[in-house]
């Protein structure tokens, strides 16, 4: 918002001093600025986030193993793999499954629903990010649906 004193014409008390039109000056440089570094996130923003694949058909496996493979810990992340019928490979590189860790707020629900879709042969549609972070040359979960 403009400062009173920095009104155009359409106000009553026009800035005389050299101090106060110095004032203005800097209050619409700041103002720019400001403008200047939302757009500068919001480009940035775009420019990070993976874009969301989809693919339907039959979970084929359902396989469960810990992050890095060592030692045997209690402490140590899992991951589940669900592979589907005709998935993509992982990063167009890797195995055609989709991977989510065990500490990922979804995880018991993903499972649960991939283990009904493959006991059952009902089609799933599964979604992805279009990278593999989680896992080399496996796809990053972003959702699950049972169609049938």
């Amino acid at each position: 918002m403009r400062h009173p004193l920095c009104m155009g014409p359409q106000s009553s008390y026009h800035p005389t001093s050299p101090q106060l039109a110095a004032l203005c000056i800097l209050k619409g440089v700041q103002l720019f600025k400001n403008f200047i570094v939302i757009l500068m996130v919001l480009f940035t923003v775009k420019s990070y986030s993976a874009d969301v694949l989809n693919h339907v058909g039959i979970v084929k496996q359902v396989v469960a193993f810990p992050h890095s493979y060592g030692s045997y810990s209690v402490d140590a992340k899992g991951l589940l793999a669900i592979y589907v019928e005709g998935q993509p490979k992982g990063c167009n590189t890797g195995q055609s499954r989709v991977v989510i860790s065990t500490d990922h707020p979804l995880h018991n629900s993903v499972l649960s629903m991939a283990l009904l879709a493959k006991s059952t042969g009902k089609k799933v549609r599964i979604a992805y990010f279009n990278e593999c972070t989680i896992r080399p040359e496996s796809w990053d979960f972003a959702y699950f649906y049972l169609l049938e």
